[in-house]
């Protein structure tokens, strides 16, 4: 088949997010990720990067089965002012993060360095503290980082150390599931910290002002398994990277050699599109350099 000849898949309809409401999720999260670095320092003195996580809805069952490691969470109330006699709109919400990612934030807090991915295991009460401050001022920031000129009203309820048992919503209920990846300088041999926001639907698209709209029938309803299958997708293999000056670039020559930022014991990370999604060990097959994937990541 021609590349000019495969049908156009519509992502954002398999994603089953309406545009209008992925597109006001990515501005607002997007306010989000630059206030929370800044707000990051009152925990630590090392930068730290957020970026935000793809947009997905599912049913609170497919979201909550996500869990299947130990994780914190902590219940959200979201709440739009009222405006005359018109009741201000109530989105419940979820907000998670897996122990390990705390005990990696808590490793940068610390200043300690990480040569590999903490083991998940119960988190100390200290631990617990610093998770529960950590959540709450990413409640706050999404607060503050509200569309409008004010801040959204939220309210936080108590720590959860059980999130995978949530009963939130009704199992079959549809929620919006994104959320945030914080990168720090541990990030190489930890991979980034990933805390995961859950949404009801229907209560957020009215929050928004997004409309609900029953997408057209398109050529993407037709794409079957044969025909995606055989696409190629892009994989890269990333060995390392390096900081070179100027001056250091141009004194380059056969046999010198590059210093990366990774170390030789760690595995490599593979990129899927530009995206970081698996890990693996190099080697070679039949001749040709290979890599073994390790861990393929969420």
């Amino acid at each position: 088949m021609n590349p000019a000849d495969y049908p156009r898949f519509d992502f954002i309809t398999a994603s089953k997010v309406e545009h209008g409401l992925s597109l006001a999720l990515k501005k607002w999260l997007a306010k989000f990720n630059d206030l929370f670095r800044e707000r990051w320092f009152e925990f630590g003195s090392s930068g730290i990067n957020a970026s935000t996580m793809l947009i997905n809805a599912m049913p609170f069952e497919a979201a909550r089965s996500r869990w299947n490691r130990p994780s914190i969470g902590m219940e959200i109330t979201l709440r739009s002012p009222d405006k005359g006699n018109d009741k201000g709109i109530e989105v419940q919400g979820l907000l998670t993060t897996g122990n390990t990612d705390v005990i990696v934030l808590m490793m940068e807090i610390l200043s300690e360095s990480l040569i590999e991915k903490p083991v998940d295991r119960p988190l100390t009460t200290i631990e617990q503290t610093m998770a529960e401050l950590l959540l709450q001022t990413s409640i706050s920031s999404l607060s503050d980082s509200w569309l409008d000129k004010e801040p959204l009203p939220v309210v936080a309820g108590e720590l959860d150390q059980q999130p995978n048992n949530s009963r939130l919503f009704a199992p079959q209920k549809e929620v919006v599931v994104t959320g945030f990846e914080i990168s720090t300088s541990s990030s190489s041999a930890a991979g980034p910290a990933r805390f995961e926001w859950v949404f009801a639907k229907d209560e957020l698209m009215a929050i928004l002002g997004i409309r609900s709209s029953v997408a057209p029938a398109s050529d993407s309803s037709k794409i079957t398994a044969e025909q995606i299958n055989p696409l190629e997708i892009s994989v890269e293999a990333t060995l390392g990277t390096a900081a070179l000056t100027m001056d250091e670039l141009t004194r380059l020559a056969p046999g010198a050699i590059v210093r990366l930022d990774q170390r030789a014991d760690q595995p490599l990370s593979l990129k899927l599109n530009d995206h970081r999604k698996m890990t693996g060990w190099p080697g070679n097959s039949h001749g040709k350099q290979s890599v073994m994937v390790e861990q393929v990541l969420l």
